[in-house]
């Protein structure tokens, strides 16, 4: 059990470390525009 917690916390830490790069190298505005277009979409439909 606390192998898999060891192994879980490293993984995420990893993870964060290399999404945070990500997010250097290519901002924000992609997630930006991915999350607008769904949005608005819901909102369209939601009032008919």
């Amino acid at each position: 059990m606390r192998l898999g917690a060891l192994i879980a916390g490293v993984s995420a830490y990893i993870c964060i470390h290399y999404f945070l790069k990500l997010l250097d190298r290519i901002g924000m505005m992609p997630f930006v525009i991915y999350r607008m277009l769904p949005g608005t979409l819901l909102l369209y439909f939601a009032d008919n």
